[in-house]
């Protein structure tokens, strides 16, 4: 696995409200960790079964933040 996979991966994780059963909503539905984070629009996040529209809403809102974040967990491990 690449960085960049991982950096998606741990960002994944991050996200409030998203556990193991949504993550794996999310990227059935998305087609990868990386897509989840490409979508601008909540409204196509809220399409996928268990997500609400506050953590649509969420997702939308703090991805760039949760992405950093990831970015520096994945240097710290790597």
């Amino acid at each position: 696995m690449d960085k960049q996979q991982l950096t998606y991966r741990i960002a994944l994780t991050l996200l409030a409200g998203i556990g193991p059963v949504s993550a794996k909503s999310l990227i059935g539905y998305c087609g990868g960790c990386r897509e989840v984070f490409d979508i601008k629009d909540w409204k196509q996040l809220f399409k996928v079964p268990g997500i609400g529209e506050r953590t649509a809403k969420n997702i939308i809102a703090t991805k760039e933040e949760v992405l950093r974040r990831a970015e520096l967990e994945c240097d710290f491990i790597i």
